[in-house]
């Protein structure tokens, strides 16, 4: 990132309305994987869905597009709402995360986040694309907006580290994960989005712990950006330290 006149030039995000693309792979991936979750919070809310008896990328395309048509007004009251909560938040939180990594980025960069019906938020590291809920609340949007776009700064961070022995993706998955309760947990941050979920979704919270020395030796200066990702790898991870449902 870079200054203009004085001023930090941050990255932006810009929210987006009737795009069924992630919204579309989410419901896969609940359909694939959690029954439940698709009866309850998808068919539940939305029993259009129920008629489907085997996932059709093209049939779920065509329904979410009935549904934003029905619930246009709500999608671009959504849009405002959220474009207004996150756009006072990233201007503290994108130079909280280049103290953190030492970006050197001098692009004006924007992610785009768009606002969907799933119950899951995917992302697209490629794009610097996530989706978030149309229901979504203030502390809603924050987290899942801050959690995404950490990412988008992680992994391109990584292309600076010279590592010995290249780490798997799911390896930098996981430890991409990792690293957001880190970050929640850092006072800056706290001062910046408010308290935040210090767990995570994949991995117990003892293997969470083993990180926090790392993370507080980078907070302190003692490390640069890229030992201190390097030693993020170096850490030994157990199976039974991780949620096997997404360790298959």
């Amino acid at each position: 990132m870079r200054k203009n006149n004085g001023v930090l030039n941050v990255p932006r995000t810009k929210f987006h309305i009737n795009e069924t693309r992630l919204d579309s792979i989410a419901l896969e991936i609940v359909w694939e994987r959690d029954k439940e979750l698709w009866r309850e919070e998808v068919v539940r809310k939305y029993p259009v869905f129920g008629s489907m008896q085997i996932w059709n990328f093209e049939e779920a395309r065509k329904i979410l597009e009935h549904i934003y048509v029905d619930r246009q007004n709500e999608l671009l009251q959504a849009q405002q709402r959220f474009a207004s909560w996150w756009s006072g938040i990233e201007i503290d939180w994108y130079p909280f995360l280049t103290d953190i990594f030492d970006l050197k980025n001098e692009e004006d960069i924007y992610y785009n986040a768009h606002i969907g019906i799933a119950p899951i938020f995917p992302r697209d590291i490629e794009e610097g694309s996530f989706l978030v809920p149309l229901y979504a609340d203030r502390q809603d949007i924050l987290r899942i907006s801050a959690h995404e776009t950490s990412h988008f700064v992680f992994y391109p961070k990584l292309k600076e580290v010279n590592f010995t022995d290249s780490p798997s993706e799911k390896h930098i998955w996981t430890i991409s994960e990792i690293l957001v309760p880190l970050l929640f947990g850092d006072k800056r941050a706290i001062a910046i989005l408010g308290q935040m979920p210090q767990s995570s979704y994949m991995c117990k919270q003892s293997l969470i712990e083993k990180y926090r020395e790392i993370y507080l030796e980078r907070v302190e200066g003692k490390t640069s950006a890229e030992e201190f990702i390097k030693c993020l790898f170096e850490v030994k991870i157990k199976n039974e330290e991780l949620d096997p449902k997404y360790f298959d």
